[in-house]
């Protein structure tokens, strides 16, 4: 052994029952508590479950290592399905109480030499929120666009670390709320401007309905007078055929009465000269 020096005390297992201030039942046990950790080479272990009064699950695991004259510390705890019935998350009207839904919770926090850290996460399932009633001093557009947005939220996540090291300090906070805020918005926006082209076009559609008639009006005339003239010029035509085939026919017919007179004549005429012959 490191150190031949006994600790001062040395527990190596405590087994534990019994049920906190705020009605949680707790079971577990907590081994190796010593003085003097380097003598047994083991940190101290700490595991603790339990459950609550409205049925959420607890546990608690935790390690405290001192060997080597180094501080390492972790400890984790988790709550699982802690009912979130008319649950206050935050001032703003429409998610001021969640209605019904379950939840976890996990956290971790650790310790070392050279500084800590601490994480938290919650996940929040089957979110409903008390919408149903509008509030007085809230704008109806307003009142319409959050009430889609908290339709549009059925599970919750939450992460915030801290950390503190020798020379820094880090703290974050991540949540899925922006991306589905940001996404609904989105959507909504692009409803909205669907809505405002589609009502340009109908009173576009309106001013020019007036001057569309009259256009059309103008062509159905134009369209009715071009059928007339052209009537007109088909019966002109009509009537110039007729007389241009009336004149032809009375041209063959002289023609024709030329001919037989011609033949006539020079049938006389031959006729005549052989008899002269004769």
């Amino acid at each position: 052994m490191k150190n031949s020096v006994l600790p001062g005390f040395w527990i190596k297992n405590m087994q534990l029952s019994g049920v906190t201030g705020e009605g949680i039942v707790l079971s577990g046990s907590i081994t190796n508590i010593v003085s003097k950790q380097d003598f047994i080479g083991q940190p101290t272990h700490i595991d603790l479950q339990g459950v609550s009064e409205d049925n959420a699950l607890v546990r608690l695991y935790g390690v405290m290592d001192h060997r080597n004259g180094q501080i390492n510390e972790s400890f984790r705890l988790d709550i699982e399905n802690i009912p979130l019935n008319d649950v206050k998350l935050t001032d703003f009207h429409l998610f001021h109480n969640i209605e019904s839904g379950t939840g976890d919770i996990g956290s971790t926090l650790n310790f070392s030499n050279s500084g800590f850290q601490a994480d938290v996460e919650f996940i929040g399932k089957n979110i409903a929120f008390d919408y149903l009633t509008k509030p007085e001093s809230m704008d109806q557009d307003l009142y319409s666009v959050s009430v889609d947005i908290a339709k549009d939220i059925n599970e919750i996540e939450v992460f915030a670390g801290l950390e503190q090291l020798s020379n820094s300090f880090n703290f974050k906070v991540a949540s899925n709320l922006d991306n589905i805020v940001t996404e609904k918005i989105r959507e909504i926006l692009s409803e909205e401007l669907e809505k405002g082209q589609r009502y340009l076009r109908e009173q576009i559609d309106q001013e020019i309905q007036p001057y569309k008639l009259e256009y059309d009006r103008f062509l159905e005339e134009r369209d009715n007078g071009l059928v007339s003239e052209i009537s007109t010029m088909e019966t002109e035509n009509n009537r110039l055929q007729a007389m241009v085939e009336k004149k032809r026919e009375k041209i063959k017919s002289r023609l024709q009465d030329e001919k037989e007179k011609t033949q006539k004549k020079i049938e006389k005429e031959g006729a005549e000269k052989i008899l002269d012959l004769l």
